[in-house]
């Protein structure tokens, strides 16, 4: 017998022994290790997913209040350019009854007729009422006390409005307040804008009111873009089976791929439990709980990470089952399986061999690691590894790879929240410019509206006030476009 075949029979069980007990250790570990490394990374992938939903929920709740404060601003300016009207007409009445040319009687009565012709927005319209709080122009109400009339705050609007006039006459006022107007069949209250001006002459109070939700409104557009960002929300997986959904904190699904609108509250898991409450009353954390969909033999426990969002009083969750988080980890642990067998049965033939091999095995990937390493510090994001096993380097290589992924989505979020900053910028811009023009241009339509209330049909010079009026209301249109380019939907 050669030397080397007794060297072999004494090398191989001293080898194969130490060498079987590493492995089934070195196995073990590494399952382990996979398993904390797939639940820490799935845990993670769940809290950044949910940030992810919050931060788009944010950048449009964001927006939307600066496309609202844009539009009580353009309303305020159009308001006040219309009442300005309002109270030139009203002024120039009082100067005729007070040189002798007409009576009070048929100047109020003109001054009447011409402030019912103007209508504000879709449902807004000019009245005067008395100090006292008794109208004396109104499209259906006129010569009633209103002085007792309160909002759905219960604030007395009237007495306010009344009080503020006359203590300074010579300046526009305004007031917010919410309104429900049963007698147009209104279920809700609605937020209601007043531009009002005292008239000393006639101890008349001119204003000029309208509601909110009616200036430059597209509620097919926002509802269209809300919509979308909901699509946006859903359309991101998690895991196999996993989604996003959002509910309100009374159990009403928000966001969901397939039970939107429906209530949840008293839903319960496989052993009984009420978890949509607990989620509700808690409104953040985490929450394990098994559950079993139609057609599945047994329940399946799921891990959920949920988050609050205050400004809508939602609860945003992100959800996937526990088995396909250790999918990965049960896959790593059968590959290590086999290869603890293989290289047990193998390591006596090729001891020597594989002593090299194993240390090319083990240093390529490292190797490789390190480049990659390299060009990132470089700047590039797009370096990305092959993942060759299921060994720990295999593991690392993917969560480098999935390091990566993370840091260009984040890339491609902040690239977005400022395109998002831009457009909220250029909308600013916008109402600026809208409300430069809306002024002039309400005043124009105003007098082209009196003087072709003043000049009879066969004037030649009537063709050329209804141009102005005509090409005036282009312009507003104009604007209007405008400012439905550049706004900000709300949900």
């Amino acid at each position: 017998v050669k030397i080397r075949w007794k060297l072999l029979a004494v090398v191989l069980p001293l080898v194969l022994g130490p060498m079987a007990l590493a492995a089934a250790a070195v196995g073990y570990l590494a399952k382990e290790l996979a398993i904390e490394g797939v639940t820490r990374t799935s845990r993670d992938d769940l809290d950044h997913l949910a940030e992810f939903a919050l931060d788009l929920l944010a950048a449009h709740h964001r927006q939307f209040e600066v496309y609202r404060e844009d539009k009580k601003r353009v309303l305020r300016a159009e308001l006040e350019s219309v009442l300005d009207l309002a109270y030139r007409l009203v002024e120039a009445q009082a100067r005729r009854e007070a040189e002798g040319a007409v009576s009070r009687d048929a100047a109020q009565a003109e001054a009447r007729r011409a402030l019912k012709a103007v209508s504000v927005g879709d449902t807004g319209y000019l009245y005067a009422m008395t100090s006292a709080g008794v109208l004396t122009v109104h499209l259906a109400l006129e010569g009633q006390d209103i002085s007792g009339s309160r909002d759905e705050e219960g604030r007395a609007f009237i007495r306010e409005m009344c009080a503020r006039a006359t203590a300074e006459p010579d300046r526009v006022h305004f007031i917010v307040y919410p309104w429900r107007n049963p007698d147009r069949g209104e279920a809700t209250p609605r937020r209601k804008m007043v531009a009002y001006r005292y008239v000393p002459a006639w101890d008349w109070i001119v204003a000029a009111g309208a509601y909110l939700d009616e200036a430059y409104e597209d509620p097919a557009f926002e509802r269209n873009a809300f919509e979308d960002l909901k699509r946006r929300i859903k359309e991101k997986r998690v895991g196999r089976t996993g989604y996003i959904y959002a509910m309100t904190t009374g159990g009403v699904l928000t966001v969901h791929p397939f039970q939107e609108g429906a209530n949840i509250l008293d839903a319960r898991d496989h052993e009984g439990r009420a978890f949509i409450r607990e989620m509700c009353r808690r409104k953040e954390g985490w929450i394990r709980y098994p559950w079993r969909n139609e057609g599945e033999p047994e329940a399946r426990w799921k891990i959920v990470r949920y988050r609050y969002f205050e400004p809508w009083d939602w609860i945003v969750a992100v959800g996937s089952y526990e088995d396909e988080f250790y999918a990965e980890a049960n896959l790593i642990e059968g590959r290590i399986l086999v290869a603890v067998v293989s290289l047990v049965g193998l390591v006596g033939a090729v001891a020597v061999g594989l002593t090299f091999g194993v240390a090319g095995w083990i240093t390529r990937p490292v190797r490789e690691l390190t480049g990659a390493v390299r060009e990132v510090e470089r700047g590039r994001s797009d370096v990305r590894l092959d993942v060759r096993g299921g060994d720990e380097l295999g593991e690392l290589a993917a969560a480098f790879n999935r390091m990566l992924g993370e840091l260009r989505r984040v890339r491609e979020l902040e690239a977005e929240l400022g395109r998002q900053g831009k457009l909220a910028s250029l909308g600013v811009l916008a109402s600026g410019v809208a409300h430069e023009i809306n002024n002039p241009l309400g005043v124009i339509l105003g007098y082209a509206a009196h003087m072709e209330r003043k000049l009879p049909p066969e004037d030649p010079h009537r063709r050329f006030v209804e141009e102005i009026r005509r090409e005036s209301l282009r312009c507003r249109r104009i604007v209007q476009d405008l400012l439905q380019y550049v706004r900000v939907p709300r949900p």
